[in-house]
């Protein structure tokens, strides 16, 4: 039985929101219920410093979730309180039984319990996919947290095309009449 629950690690340089993002605008996904996040950037506003913008798959919603900090600042910029408001706009998603949960990122916020984790356990009690970005440096806490439950996957279109496919049910077949 394939995995429900994918991580696409990457590195510091890798563009892999632009590579997810390619991936899910596969034609043969048409008509499915793909819900999440997917990271971007942003400059910011009132410093020299890029914002962190989540966008929602699922209505097109855009949400920064990092916070000014003032110049000089040297302070970890996530808004943790945004953090949590986006998740939980997950969560009421999440009871449409969607085909596939798109998260952005676990990272050290969600190593220590917050973020998205709370949302990634719920969608896998209620047997939805998931499809997550986990960076290089923070492997250990992912293999930590989920043990061998979790599909490793290499930062790469096909790759990440492929698992999607998978979990919604698209055999080759289907995919190429797409």
């Amino acid at each position: 039985m394939p995995s429900k629950l994918a991580a696409v690690v990457f590195d510091p340089e890798t563009p892999v929101g632009d590579m997810m993002a390619e991936a899910l605008a596969d034609p043969a996904l048409r008509g499915r219920r793909i819900v999440g996040y997917l990271q971007g950037y942003e400059p910011g506003t009132g410093c020299d410093c890029t914002d962190i913008v989540l966008r929602a798959l699922h209505d097109g919603s855009r949400r920064k979730i990092t916070q000014d900090l003032g110049t000089g600042s040297q302070g970890c910029r996530l808004d943790s309180v945004a953090l949590t408001e986006v998740a939980g706009e997950v969560d009421a998603v999440l009871a449409v039984r969607p085909d596939l949960l798109v998260l952005n990122r676990f990272g050290k916020v969600e190593a220590e319990g917050g973020g998205f984790r709370a949302t990634l356990e719920q969608a896998l009690l209620s047997d939805v996919p998931v499809l997550i970005a986990v960076g290089r440096k923070h492997l250990g806490f992912w293999q930590d947290y989920c043990g061998d439950l979790a599909e490793t996957l290499p930062c790469d279109v096909p790759a990440i095309r492929g698992f999607i496919r998978e979990v919604c049910g698209i055999d080759a077949a289907v995919a190429l009449r797409a």
